[in-house]
């Protein structure tokens, strides 16, 4: 037994050797890390004071050229209202190659307005005894063709015995009116300080939408007129159809044929409507019921209520101006569903078609 012990000690001494050996390797490896580590540090240090101060030599000499080049002024961006109108000229010319591409010859013909040249689209009825000929008028600014526009009134209109004559609208632009003189808060915007700042200084200053002119006079009597020799070069081909003459007209279109048939402009047409009818401009549009009521002529109202709140605020006045004038044949008709498409403009065409068939036609 005491001859074990020698050889256990043996065995305990060796075990702590090793023990102590790999203890001590583990520490220095920790140390040659920790100072790689350090040394790794310190050269990202060096470099990005190396990169500063090549920043600040860069920036120093851009200064000294910019102290040394002119500085050119800032350039004053116009007013939005003094810019002048779209060339309405393009636009024209637009819808005529539209239509030139998409419809055969033998369906639209060339008319005078004024000095400009426009195409009339022209489709027969498609029943033998026919009731007339209705004047399709698009919005002011739209494309006659487009599916948002009347034409998809057409080939009802045709089935139900009527000759259509699809008139482009004008494409004047509206400029809108002057600003105001600017007071001190426009000043200090237009001298570069904080937009933000200036409007939330000045919002006792903003206009209600009823005292803020919207179209300028000019341009609204511009309209006019070029709507009042459109008709008038309309007539030529609406007198080779017997029958009933019809005029249908949409937007601001609408509008202003009411304001020319009341004030008999120009002959009354024997039924009007109008649809969505109204002015983008509180000074005109509260006219427009008495407009309507004026007219000798029957007149279907017809709106929406997806329509711009222009058309649905007078809604209700433009009836009720009716009943005060004891208009006859006045109808107004709000087309439920979304905004006019394709399908709604074929239940247009059927209360149309019940409008006139009530009365008659």
């Amino acid at each position: 037994m005491l001859r074990r012990y020698p050889f256990i000690i043996l065995l305990t001494l060796v075990a702590l050797m090793l023990f102590t050996a790999c203890t001590f390797a583990q520490e220095q490896q920790q140390t040659e890390q920790a100072s790689q580590r350090q040394q790794e540090n310190s050269d990202t240090s060096n470099g990005a004071q190396g990169s500063n101060e090549e920043a600040d030599t860069k920036k120093s000499s851009e200064e000294n050229a910019g102290e040394q080049a002119p500085v050119e002024p800032k350039q004053k961006l116009p007013n939005r209202a003094n810019l002048p109108p779209p060339v309405n000229i393009a636009i024209t010319e637009q819808i005529k190659a539209d239509i030139q591409r998409s419809i055969e010859p033998d369906f639209y013909r060339t008319t005078l307005v004024g000095e400009e040249e426009i195409l009339v689209v022209i489709n027969e009825a498609n029943i033998a005894l026919t009731k007339g000929v209705a004047i399709i008028v698009s919005e002011s600014g739209v494309n006659s063709l487009n599916k948002f526009a009347l034409a998809s009134l057409v080939e009802p209109m045709n089935d139900h015995g009527w000759v259509t004559i699809l008139v482009p609208a004008p494409t004047l632009g509206l400029r809108g009116y002057q600003q105001p003189p600017p007071t001190d808060a426009n000043a200090m915007m237009n001298n570069g300080q904080n937009d933000i700042q200036v409007n939330a200084n000045n919002k006792e200053n903003i206009a209600p939408y009823y005292q803020s002119p919207l179209i300028h006079e000019d341009d609204f009597k511009a309209h006019e007129q070029h709507m009042l020799q459109l008709m008038q070069s309309i007539v030529q081909y609406s007198s080779n159809y017997p029958g009933f003459f019809l005029v249908i007209a949409q937007g601001t279109s609408a509008a202003w044929l009411a304001k020319i048939y009341s004030e008999q402009q120009i002959p009354q047409p024997d039924a009007f409507v109008a649809i969505s009818a109204n002015w983008p401009e509180h000074k005109y549009n509260k006219e427009l019921p008495e407009y309507i009521a004026q007219m000798h002529a029957p007149v279907l109202d017809i709106y929406n209520r997806w329509d711009t709140e222009w058309t649905t605020k007078t809604a209700k006045k433009r009836s009720i101006a009716a009943e005060r004038a004891l208009k006859l044949h006045y109808r107004q008709r709000e087309i439920v569903g979304q905004s006019f498409d394709h399908n709604q403009f074929i239940y247009l065409s059927k209360e149309i078609y019940g409008w006139l068939t009530y009365m008659g036609w």
